[in-house]
């Protein structure tokens, strides 16, 4: 989708495409509507900012730091749910592949590394998919339909940041 700065094969996105409505509201706005009671914090967004030169560079710079230790942590958590759920040394004997499943926005970016190291590593293309869940409304039940109607529910793994 145009809104993903991921490729189309990192992520599949189950998501109900909300594009054409004004999500995006001033702080103070959502912050009165909020405790007011006339809206949940989920039925708004907070206005994103493009950052500025200088936080990219930080943001860089926290990047090439932490990059090595970030790959270990991705490739450990993948060989593990390898190993649990199958493939490369797993007890379905690779017979089975994960499938990967998001919380949208942290776990996104987890996910697609997780997908990635799997190609890299042992050449599994597994299925990765975001889903949305909001604190006090719980997990996108046609969301979990629509896995459970194309994959079997014992191989799904769900991924957070």
């Amino acid at each position: 989708p145009a809104f993903s700065s991921y490729a189309p094969d990192d992520v599949g996105w189950l998501l109900q495409d909300v594009s054409d409505v004004e999500l995006e509201a001033p702080t103070e706005e959502r912050e009165e509507a909020i405790q007011s009671g006339g809206a949940h914090y989920a039925e708004s967004l907070p206005v994103e900012y493009q950052p500025s030169a200088e936080y990219q560079r930080l943001f860089h710079s926290a990047l090439d730091a932490s990059a090595a230790r970030i790959a270990r942590a991705v490739g450990t958590v993948t060989e593990t749910v390898l190993a649990e759920r199958g493939g490369p040394g797993g007890p379905a004997g690779g017979g089975r592949r994960p499938v990967l499943v998001s919380l949208a926005r942290a776990g996104t970016p987890v996910g697609v590394l997780m997908r990635r190291w799997a190609l890299h590593a042992h050449g599994l293309d597994l299925p990765h998919y975001a889903v949305s869940i909001v604190r006090g409304q719980g997990i996108d039940t046609a969301a979990l339909r629509w896995l459970a109607e194309r994959h079997d529910p014992a191989d799904v793994v769900f991924v957070d940041g």
